[in-house]
């Protein structure tokens, strides 16, 4: 029976040994660059080297969090990292970006890559490509139902790891820029402003219909899923939570530690008492969703009322006086005094006490607190004082040991010789020689008594075997000596097992170049946009494939008799039945060569067919490194939208985003079904294919398109501003682009020809800001870059 490692998050002193003594199997943790949580505690490279031999020797593996984009004036920095983490002996490295991924692969040759869930891997095709390159493990996008998991699992050989506790990212990790758009602070480079959990209103046709928490999603929990994982034959279960408390990462640690050791034994259930333990340690809305696992999305799986942690419903507000401001609770949970609480009160912010004295179940106690409180308000335990003293006992304290085993050999005459021993590690160690008993012999069993004594150090030892005569005598304290000699000879030569030889590498440079004809390339999603298109001077159309399949031949005659390069433009997210579409679709029209891609399973499933590739900037290349790898298996690589001209510019090529409404985010969880479309567990809504125009409003009053696509089921959250590039032709005419890129969704035909031609410097300046007036516009991130 294979039990799935089970992988806990690690951002504070605290929190290791929380995870290391609740009984992981490995943590994954990260410095103080070059992760996804940049908020978090992280530790420093010589911090990071201790951790590593800390972990090793208590049985647990220890990946490196390297899960963000990287600009190229910090390769040289990251690689020292890499370099510095591969000698001290880390397992693996987690890696979003994919030229840092195959430099490491090439420079670093015995470390472990691990692929990001940023990498936004979501089919089987995905999967096979980073096998391809070198990737030991893919983290699957958190979007996977346990079907698609398994389908997944079953067809290939690689490493296959999961989420299975804790937050949930709304949108699918790695395609999400609303933080980086709206406030510099990019997810991608682990500073997410967490935008998702704010308020938004949801408009029909310009009319708010919904307001609230509309992208916050609950936490996930899975405990009663360990069988499944366990028999589909997924390798690693992963916790989420760096930037949670150690109270956190103890209790889901041991639950899950718990469940696995379960299972081991044949018992699936699961206690109400850890699903409320889980609640307590953290949770948003008062409950868990299982995620995705068996629901395609919906609003069961929201939380609207509040994006924050509510902890557990313990009660209800049986009285409140406004003059004295006496609260009356009645309690439906055993309570003890130090617990926090909240009320959460239906028209105000909600208020919190802590409580002065312990109550059971049906009791009543009057607390004095200052709020819009009314009888029938709900109370839930926002802080729990047991919790958070049992989860104190287990990370203040090193109680984690590894067990190793030993042999002893004791023959009267002969020197004593102690062995200790684990996996390929090996130590002997000679002591006296050891003397017949005069007296009182050593026993058998004082000597392994004697002999397994290890105090604070980290290890248990077993006995393999113990050679020894009858009647010995051997001085107490050269056992001592020799027993506390051996341990630490083996916890030196065990440490030093997984260190490697310094690696020296040099980062290839990039070629500069400067092209002056830029090329025009127009994304649409339309025969209207089609045709007012063919009347232009662009150069390559890149056209939606379910648009284009309405009417293949007309589209593709019409492209090649206007000398139009007709490009298919592929879909963000194309889960496996999805994939079987595109292979009919080539299947069907063997004529069409170009194709734009957006995914790693669209590149896999392209890439030796001969046709010509163009990767979207939802790959996120932001350095050379990842330009480089990309310009391997596409003919033109579009760059990500958070460079700005001065990254741009140490590129050799590429093409660059300078029209249109950026896509912010990409959903599963789209609003429209979830909130207006009768959305249940499965894919598709009652608004499929509606004529409805959705968007969502923010704090700020800025109105964010959706952009439903009801063939693949998800939805786009476009930004509120529309880039607008014609005051900075210069600036883009110096820049080693090659092409600019020009989307348009919803502008009329006039607009389209308009933009167009004001990019070719083709049109009136005075009329062009007459058509434009009005327009929320922006330069995007070419003049800011992102944090």
């Amino acid at each position: 029976m294979k039990i799935p490692e089970l992988l806990s998050p690690v951002g504070s002193e605290q929190a290791l040994t929380a995870a290391v003594n609740s009984g992981c199997d490995a943590i994954y943790i990260g410095g103080k660059d070059f992760n996804a949580r940049a908020a978090a505690e992280n530790f420093s490279d010589e911090r990071l080297c201790e951790i590593i031999d800390y972990a090793h020797l208590r049985g647990v593996k220890v990946y490196i969090t390297i899960n963000t984009l990287y600009k190229d004036s910090e390769l040289e920095r990251l690689f020292d990292f890499v370099s510095l983490m591969h000698e001290k002996g880390a397992d693996a490295f987690i890696v979003q970006d994919i030229g840092c991924a195959y430099f490491i692969k090439n420079n670093f040759k015995n470390i472990r890559l691990h692929a990001s869930t940023q990498m936004t891997v979501h089919n089987l095709d995905g999967v096979k490509f980073l096998q391809s390159v070198g990737f030991d493990r893919v983290v699957l996008s958190r979007e996977l139902s346990l079907a698609e998991i398994k389908y997944i699992k079953q067809n290939t050989d690689i490493e296959i790891e999961v989420f299975v506790h804790g937050a949930l990212c709304v949108s699918y990790s790695g395609q999400c820029t609303m933080s980086s758009v709206i406030g510099q602070r990019s997810g991608n480079r682990g500073k997410c402003a967490q935008t998702c959990r704010l308020t938004f209103e949801l408009l029909k046709n310009g009319k708010a219909i919904k307001n609230g928490y509309l992208l916050s999603t609950k936490d996930i929990m899975t405990l009663g899923n360990i069988k499944d994982f366990a028999e589909i034959g997924v390798n690693s279960l992963k916790i989420e939570g760096r930037m949670k408390t150690p109270d956190y990462v103890s209790s889901t640690t041991q639950i899950y530690r718990n469940q696995l050791d379960k299972y081991k034994s044949g018992d699936v259930s699961v206690k109400s008492e850890d699903v409320k333990k889980l609640l307590k340690a953290f949770n948003r809305g008062g409950s868990f969703s299982n995620g995705y696992l068996n629901c395609y999305s919906g609003e069961n799986m929201m939380s609207t009322e509040t994006p924050k942690n509510t902890g557990l419903f313990i009660g209800k507000v049986s009285d409140y006086d406004y003059k004295t401001k006496k609260c009356k609770i009645k309690f439906a949970e055993k309570i003890t005094a130090g617990d926090g609480i909240e009320i959460f009160t239906k028209n105000s912010k909600h208020v919190g006490s802590y409580l002065n004295r312990d109550a059971e179940p049906g009791k009543e106690l009057v607390i004095e607190i200052d709020g819009k409180i009314k009888a029938g308000d709900l109370v839930y335990r926002t802080f729990d004082k047991k919790l958070n003293d049992e989860s104190k006992r287990i990370y203040s304290a090193d109680t984690r040991k590894l067990k190793i085993y030993a042999d002893l050999k004791a023959k009267i005459g002969e020197k004593l010789v102690f062995t200790l021993k684990y996996n390929d590690v090996k130590i002997s160690i000679c002591g006296d020689a050891v003397l017949k008993a005069e007296n009182k012999p050593l026993s058998k069993e004082d000597l392994l008594d004697r002999f397994s004594k290890t105090g604070n150090t980290p290890f248990i030892i077993e006995f393999d075997s113990l050679d020894t005569d009858d009647d010995i005598f051997i001085n107490i304290s050269n056992i001592n000596n020799l027993r506390r000699n051996a341990v630490e000879l083996f916890e030196k030569k065990y440490v030093n097992s997984f260190y490697r030889e310094k690696v020296f590498f040099e980062i290839p440079k990039s070629a500069k170049t400067s092209n002056n004809n830029k090329k025009i390339n127009v994304s649409i999603c339309s025969k209207s946009a089609f045709d007012a298109v063919l009347d232009t001077n662009s150069d390559n159309i890149f056209l939606d494939i379910h648009t284009a399949d309405s009417d293949f031949s007309y589209f593709y005659n019409s492209a090649e008799s206007n000398n139009k390069n007709l490009f298919i433009e592929l879909p963000l997210i194309t889960r496996d039945e999805d994939m079987i579409f595109i292979e009919k679709f080539i299947d069907k029209y063997p004529n069409q060569k170009n194709y734009l891609i957006k995914n790693y399973g669209q590149l896999n499933l392209l890439k030796d067919r001969g046709f010509k590739l163009f990767s979207h900037s939802s790959f996120n290349v932001t350095n050379g490194l990842s330009y480089e790898f990309m310009k391997k298996y596409t003919d033109k690589v579009s760059l990500s939208t958070e460079l700005n001209f001065d990254e741009i510019n140490k590129f050799a090529g590429g093409e660059i985003t300078v029209y249109g409404k950026l896509t912010l985010m990409s959903l599963c969880q789209c609003p429209i079904g979830n909130f207006e479309g009768e959305k249940n567990n499965e894919r598709f809504c009652s608004e499929r294919f509606s004529e409805n125009k959705y968007s969502l409003k923010d704090r700020k009053d800025l109105i964010f398109d959706i952009k439903p696509n009801c063939f693949e089921c998800y939805a786009e959250i476009l930004n509120s501003g529309t880039i607008l590039m014609t005051d900075k032709l210069s600036d883009i005419s110096k820049s080693p682009a090659e092409a600019m890129r020009l989307i348009f969704t919803d502008e009329n035909e006039m607009l389209i020809k308009s933009v167009i031609a004001a990019y070719n410097s083709k049109t009136d300046d005075e009329v062009f800001k007459f058509i434009m007036n009005g327009k929320n516009l922006t330069h995007a991130h070419f003049y800011r870059g992102v944090l």
